[in-house]
């Protein structure tokens, strides 16, 4: 199959030569949207969002040019519902399960160039060598989820200022940073509202997608909380602070709970220290190499906070403390996501109207 063909760029849609390819193929975005010659588009693109939520989603069987072309198209459809539904930690999972993909079809293809043409259209700078590709140090730094200890430069073999990698980690670079392009992308398009027509189209797929999302964040433990509100904590949070506050020894398990759940809404290892330097015997420099420990800070993914069946289990759960919105969570941080949304509507519903928009245009069609 020729390496330009619809129904093999399809399965690359981030390539370069794919915007051609889809404005002669005459899509336009209107129909796109709303036309039911579209409606299998339409349907994968909600089937890529929840894969996003879930656990991600498989490629496409494409085997000719109009199902390669809603494969294609599917893709901008998909990344105006991310805009739309206006979750950042969909964003990132959006970003990493179209980037997954990708690996999974680029590992199993048999073209030999593949794996170049993808690099270069991601702007890495492999160069073919002898059992492999090389980069340079720099480039390696810039690209490498560093994140990963078997990533670490110190375990990589180095030829003149040079790292070789082979095809495995050559795919996980392409990987990497089409994930990133992707957050960068959309992080970008979220500061720009959509046109009123693309939202009023979206809106039967939106409807459809809310509730799942809604579901999703369920366990979800990281996400965009942005500053952190005190007030606005569940009351076992709320209850180790004031446990710290009269001095008192909190237990392993509330310390924990209470490092994990501080860092992952924004705090550094700094802030929760000062905060935990209340308790008896505090020992600040054991306490930093325990937090930087579970917060990841030490070459280790950082720990997730307990959920609320694990807090009750170890006597970290205030029990008569609880509020009506306790019984309707089952995670801490769905509590505090919660009431931010909350004191968002409260805001809202007090804010000033708007200016009207007028001669917004329609986003170009682009994968």
């Amino acid at each position: 199959m020729p390496p330009g063909s619809l129904v093999r760029l399809a399965y690359y849609p981030f390539l370069p030569e794919v915007r051609n390819a889809v404005r002669d193929a005459g899509a336009d975005l209107d129909a796109v949207l709303v036309s039911p010659s579209y409606e299998a588009a339409r349907r994968r693109a909600v089937e890529r969002i929840e894969g996003a939520l879930a656990d991600g989603f498989k490629p496409a069987a494409v085997t000719d040019e109009r199902g390669a072309l809603h494969e294609l198209l599917s893709v901008p459809i998909a990344r105006m519902l991310c805009v739309a539904l206006a979750e950042k930690v969909l964003v990132a999972r959006y970003a990493a399960a179209e980037a997954r993909r990708v690996a999974g079809v680029l590992t199993g293809d048999s073209d030999p160039d593949a794996l170049d043409r993808c690099a270069q259209a991601l702007a890495i700078p492999l160069l073919p060598v002898e059992g492999g590709w090389r980069l340079h140090v720099s480039e390696y730094l810039r690209a490498a989820p560093l994140s990963d200890p078997q990533w670490k430069l110190i375990l990589r073999q180095l030829d003149r200022g040079s790292v070789v990698v082979d095809r495995t980690d050559a795919v996980r670079l392409v990987e990497e940073a089409l994930k990133r392009r992707i957050v960068e992308e959309l992080d970008a398009e979220r500061t720009k509202p959509l046109p009123e027509p693309v939202k009023q189209a979206l809106a039967p797929l939106l409807a459809r997608l809310a509730p799942r999302l809604e579901e999703a964040r369920e366990s979800w433990t990281t996400g965009d909380f942005g500053p952190v509100q005190p007030g606005l904590f569940p009351p076992c949070i709320k209850e180790l602070f004031e446990m710290m506050r009269r001095g008192e020894n909190v237990p392993h398990h509330g310390r924990f709970a209470f490092a994990t759940f501080l860092n992952t809404i924004g705090w550094n290892s700094e802030q929760i220290m000062d905060y935990m330097s209340t308790l008896p015997n505090f020992d600040r420099e054991k306490s930093r190499y325990q937090i930087e420990h579970v917060t990841g800070q030490r070459g280790v993914d950082k720990y997730t906070p307990p959920g609320c069946g694990t807090m009750q289990t170890n006597g970290v759960c205030p029990l008569d403390k609880r509020d009506g919105l306790c019984f309707k969570i089952k995670h801490p941080l769905s509590y505090y996501r919660a009431k931010l949304r909350f004191a968002a509507n409260d805001a809202a519903k007090t804010a000033p109207p708007a200016p009207a928009v007028t001669g917004a245009g329609t986003p170009a069609v682009n994968p």
